[in-house]
């Protein structure tokens, strides 16, 4: 910012191309991100190329690590989850179930990091696996539970670690919800739980995409 004036940021490089699907590449994939206004009926059809496909995993796996939510660029928001959330949906059950167990197996671990005994023993868990089944939300304090919860099960890893884990550039076939898996996800969980800002900063795209 200069001067007052906002100048956009791009993420990605965000061109008008064709949806004929008979001839696009096998590498190419395709995500359907919100309309500008929000409007429920409409969404872009965003085609990402190879290269980009690389750039997303990587900026995912690289999420910085925070105990609550954030506000994030709003078209960067919307990409990181439009590629990302079906993945979480197809572990969001056992990843509640894991930071419940967690909880009820291991409270000693939530004890240690200053939480009352009778939250962690009574009311914890619950909410933890409530706020990652929700989808969405805006609630600080649960973000909180929940990212307390997972840095409690790798309260041996520094912040580096932490910051930059491997999962989201692993072969599709060979992720699995291991400790670095349950990180990854957990910081797709805090960026749906963040706030959105628009500085004109958003993914422009023109509606001939629709």
């Amino acid at each position: 910012m200069m001067g007052g004036k906002i100048y956009e940021v791009g993420f990605l490089f965000a061109r008008a191309g064709s949806l004929d699907h008979m001839s696009m590449p096998m590498d190419i994939m395709q995500l359907r991100l919100p309309y500008k206004e929000r409007e429920r009926e409409r969404c872009v059809n965003m085609i990402v190329p190879k290269k980009e496909h690389e750039v997303i995993k990587h900026a995912l796996d690289c999420l910085p690590w925070t105990s609550m939510g954030w506000s994030i660029h709003w078209g960067m928001r919307d990409i990181l989850l439009a590629y990302a959330k079906p993945v979480l949906d197809s572990y969001r059950g056992q990843l509640a179930a894991l930071l419940k167990k967690t909880v009820r197996d291991k409270p000693y671990l939530m004890d240690k990091r200053g939480w009352d005994p009778q939250f962690v023993r009574h009311n914890m868990g619950d909410m933890a696996a409530s706020a990652v089944l929700a989808g969405e939300g805006n609630s600080g304090d649960l973000v909180r539970i929940v990212t307390d919860i997972a840095r409690a099960l790798v309260e041996d890893w520094d912040m580096a670690q932490i910051d930059e884990v491997y999962f989201w550039r692993r072969p599709d076939l060979k992720r699995q919800l291991d400790i670095a898996g349950v990180i990854a996800l957990i910081k797709v969980f805090v960026v749906e739980w963040s706030t959105e800002f628009d500085y004109q900063m958003y993914h422009d795209l023109p509606m001939s995409l629709c």
